[in-house]
């Protein structure tokens, strides 16, 4: 006379938590936008540098829907992008005073700017061509429905 257990099986909607990583992830890159080129005292890098790995982050979270011409214009603007993300823009010169002066690099700023502005772009775009972003207007698009 053994009793039968009720298996109730868990559903686990993913598509949810992505939404929610994607959101975090946008929101902390809004927030370093502010001021890109200051540095983050707990880790000790620019905010410009922390946008990257955010950047970065959405990517590897959007990859499997994405094309493979989708993946191959990410990945030359990310392997452009990290030939000089790990650049200081500021640097301390030596004035013939003895004076210590700091310098800044405005080409590598309005770069690395630029860069980080038309990566983001692409994303957001193929995030809208795969339902990550749907138009308020196309909501049946979306991965997730509210």
């Amino acid at each position: 006379m053994g009793e039968e257990v009720a298996i109730k099986e868990t559903v686990y909607d993913q598509k949810a938590f992505i939404q929610i990583r994607l959101h975090e992830l946008f929101l902390r890159i809004n927030k370093l936008n502010a001021s890109p080129f200051s540095i983050e005292p707990e880790t000790n890098l620019y905010n410009y540098q922390i946008i990257f790995n955010d950047l970065c982050s959405i990517y590897a979270t959007i990859y499997s829907k994405l094309r493979p011409t989708e993946r191959a214009a990410f990945e030359d603007k990310r392997k452009l992008i990290l030939e000089y993300i790990g650049l200081n823009v500021q640097s301390k010169v030596r004035q013939a005073g003895g004076k210590n002066m700091i310098s800044t690099d405005l080409t590598l700023k309005n770069n690395i700017n630029n860069n980080l502005f038309e990566l983001r772009c692409m994303l957001e775009d193929d995030m809208n061509l795969h339902g990550f972003n749907p138009d308020k207007d196309d909501v049946g698009k979306a991965i997730i429905k509210f």
